[in-house]
């Protein structure tokens, strides 16, 4: 049992549930964590995140299982509490009481509601997904924004950690639309621009009005390898951390003064941000609040 989990890593799990590997252990030993939630993290992906617990099968080359009921066996192994303290019939109200007036906004959403969109140290406050998140409007041709709006791409370069190529729209509002992603482990830069370049051309086969395509300047090796094969980038204007941490800030911080634009579900309410991510962009989306500052 693994109590305040998320001040673990994932390896630590890990571990602990390969000692249920002992026969005699066999259906007498089970792994427990519990803790708060600390965004969306391995406890998360593990236990909540639909996408990746349905997507689940074994693999083996003679499980004789279809892939939903191997789904399925593999999901009966997993059991998860998702409650705020609220339902903590165990707590008396003055306590909670007490909390309420005591913690911060951020403190109340993570300790008192089990919000997992709020922990220490975040960075992209703002980010809400039922707000920045939204569906492919169903007039878009392959999930992409019409082919009228200019476009922005950037190239961060991977190795051990995963290439991004992020592709972004802006529209007739100003408003910025990320809508596709590659987000990928590997050496072999055939493959991404495989990948990248049937992104980079619309529904008839030609190439975007593209205002910037950019990439690290100091990864020119990588800038040449893929300009070899088609993809032309630019050095993107470095200015800094923080700088850059405030100008997305705020595009993803609502205005009284903006209104949602027709394509998203909130369409002419009030409050709306400068900045929307399809459900294409998984990773980003995954990625984006789970940025903190260095302690």
């Amino acid at each position: 049992w693994i109590d305040e989990g998320s001040k673990v890593k994932r390896e630590a799990w890990q571990n602990l549930i390969g000692r249920l590997r002992l026969p005699t252990f066999g259906k007498r030993y089970k792994a427990y964590v519990t803790g708060n939630p600390e965004g969306r993290n391995w406890i998360y992906d593990f236990f909540f995140n639909q996408e990746i617990i349905e997507g689940m099968i074994c693999g083996k080359p003679d499980c004789k299982l279809s892939d939903i009921d191997c789904n399925r066996r593999l999901r009966l192994q997993r059991r998860a509490i998702h409650c705020s303290s609220y339902e903590n019939y165990f707590l008396p109200p003055d306590y909670i009481d007490h909390m309420v007036s005591g913690f911060t906004d951020e403190e109340r959403r993570r300790y008192i509601e089990a919000s997992f969109d709020v922990f220490e140290g975040q960075i992209f406050k703002e980010f809400r997904h039922e707000i920045h998140v939204i569906p492919p409007h169903s007039s878009w041709i392959d999930g992409r924004p019409p082919k009228e709006w200019q476009r922005l791409m950037a190239v961060d370069v991977g190795g051990s950690s995963p290439w991004a190529f992020l592709w972004c729209a802006v529209d007739p509002a100003g408003n910025l639309v990320f809508y596709d992603e590659i987000y990928k482990v590997s050496t072999n830069v055939d493959e991404l621009a495989g990948l990248a370049l049937p992104k980079m051309v619309d529904e008839d086969r030609q190439p975007y009005q593209v205002k910037a395509k950019v990439i690290d300047y100091e990864n020119k090796i990588a800038a040449t390898d893929l300009q070899r094969r088609g993809i032309t980038l630019t050095n993107a204007a470095k200015h800094g951390k923080s700088a850059s941490i405030q100008r997305l800030s705020s595009y993803l911080h609502p205005n009284l003064k903006h209104h949602f634009p027709e394509y998203h579900p909130m369409f002419g309410q009030s409050n709306a941000p400068r900045c929307f991510i399809t459900s294409n962009c998984r990773n980003f989306i995954r990625e984006i609040p789970q940025q903190r500052w260095l302690e």
